[in-house]
């Protein structure tokens, strides 16, 4: 019903500006721009019986915009449906009101849902995630001075179906702020401000609320020609653990051709955000006694770039390598464990995470035929205390290495995206791991029109046997074609 009910506001929207611009337009040029529309949809269908359809439009009038975005995905898995396939569902509604040449309202409205089958699970069948909410910021961007204003108020629901009754227990919480920040910049390089932050999270009535408050004080200043400095003290107040007092300050370079250099350090209170838990976790049982975590975080980073460096028949448009790495302590990182149902939720404990990486990226161009190559790779190693020496960090490889390569030219656009994941362990206290992957995803498009274009993609290119939790098989090669139409 909520797709449906999404599918027929976006026919509504759309036969309603089309009618607006229509009956608004007259002859008139410029009163034609001001009611532009944009309508984006695409379309695909594959193997598994899977499903895809997004819708974007876009419609701007003269002190007012608008922009509705649906997508609605459907997988039917392996066996059967209510045990190993997937669907879901979004719906987003975003408008900007012009008040006047400085001032601008934002309100934001989204929902969505998704079901994902519990494949070989014993005691559940799917589970079962929506959530509901909006926001409303204000921009006010008067020169020098400038503030801005947010309040949003989300609400989730997750629901595990239990195998043998078809029904289960839903867990409600919802998550409510405000931001506020004002800011004063007098040049470039040289700026003031404050930043005051509000957020609550209230829960059912068997768990403790939780919320947290701050105010930060930043300013940026170029104290030489080649060097700026950030320092920013912040005072926090956390339900469950605080310290008050907190920092961040960094330094990097400007105005040096081609290299950029910079530091920072980190000195933080971060609260457990159940939302972010659930975006990043399937199959999961979530917590809400989770203590946030005070972290120290040291970063380094080195950017060298070059535009336009070549031109003519080759034609070098940019060429970018950063080298990156941190070092970070956390009093209460979030390690993950599974439960008896094979579940997985957060288990706390500390840790200290050292990381190092690289990133490649260069466009280039031989006559009309455009080429774009990245490469990223990064090393991570989690330094555990004596205290916690026997235990694993879990679902946390050691080495990553992702390569992607496009090309395109008048009539078609393809592309090859590479993943290599050394292996992870599953469990705190257990030393079975999964084995390293390497994942492939191959996606071409054919430009028919400027509106109309072909697309296809193969998941899972290299028919891998993907596990990324024992008893949750993901599909194998994976097929899907279809068409995006944008007008």
């Amino acid at each position: 019903m909520f797709l449906k009910g999404v599918a027929v506001v976006v026919l509504f929207f759309i036969s309603l500006s089309s009618l607006w611009s229509q009956t608004n337009s007259g002859g008139d040029g410029e009163t034609r721009k001001l009611n532009d529309i944009n309508v984006d949809g695409k379309i695909l269908m594959g193997n598994h019986g899977y499903q895809n359809m997004a819708c974007s439009l876009i419609h701007g009038l003269r002190d007012f915009t608008y922009q509705i975005n649906t997508e609605f995905e459907q997988l039917d898995g392996f066996d059967n449906l209510n045990y190993s396939g997937r669907n879901s569902g979004y719906a987003e509604c975003t408008a900007e009101i012009n008040v006047n040449d400085y001032w601008k309202i934002i309100p934001q409205f989204e929902g969505g849902n998704k079901t994902l089958g519990m494949f070989d699970n014993s005691a559940y069948s799917c589970e079962k995630r929506n959530f509901i909410g909006g926001r409303l910021r204000n921009e006010y961007k008067p020169a020098p001075a400038r503030w801005s204003f947010d309040l949003f108020c989300l609400n989730y629901n997750e629901e595990l179906v239990e195998k043998t009754t078809g029904t289960g227990s839903a867990e409600n919480f919802t998550k409510s702020g405000y931001q506020l920040n004002m800011e004063y910049i007098w040049s470039a390089s040289n700026k003031v401000g404050v930043s005051l932050n509000g957020e609550y999270v209230d829960y059912d009535e068997e768990y403790e609320d939780d919320y947290s408050y701050s105010s930060e004080f930043y300013g940026t200043f170029k104290i030489t020609e080649f060097i700026m400095l950030t320092v920013s003290p912040k005072i926090l107040i956390n339900k469950d653990k605080t310290d008050y007092l907190y920092f961040r300050g960094g330094a990097s370079t400007v105005g040096i051709k081609y290299l950029s250099l910079e530091i920072n350090y980190q000195y933080d209170n971060r609260s457990y955000d159940p939302a972010l838990f659930l975006n990043e976790n399937r199959y999961a049982r979530i917590r809400y006694d989770v203590d946030p975590s005070v972290v120290h975080r040291t970063e380094v980073k080195c950017n060298f770039q070059v535009n336009n460096a070549i031109s003519g028949f080759f034609n070098l448009e940019n060429l970018g390598i950063t080298l990156h790495s941190f070092f970070e302590k956390n009093d209460n990182y979030y390690n993950y464990d599974l439960d008896g149902d094979n579940l997985v939720y957060i288990e706390e404990m500390p840790a200290n995470l050292l990381n190092g990486g690289a990133d490649f990226v260069t466009k280039f161009s031989i006559a009309t035929h455009k080429f774009g190559i990245e490469v990223a790779y990064n090393f991570y190693r989690y330094l555990k205390d004596e205290s916690e020496s026997e235990r694993n960090i879990t679902y946390k490889p050691e080495h990553t290495l992702k390569a992607s390569v496009v090309y395109e030219n008048r009539f078609f656009e393809i592309s090859l995206e590479n993943l290599f994941r050394t292996e992870v362990y599953e469990r705190i206290d257990s030393n079975e791991k999964l084995e390293s992957k390497l994942e492939g995803v191959l996606s071409f498009y054919v430009k028919v029109s400027e509106s109309l274009h072909l697309y296809g993609k193969v998941d899972n290119l290299y028919d891998e046997t993907l596990l990324y939790r024992y008893g949750y098989p993901e599909q194998g090669r994976f097929y899907s074609a279809g068409l995006r139409i944008a007008l």
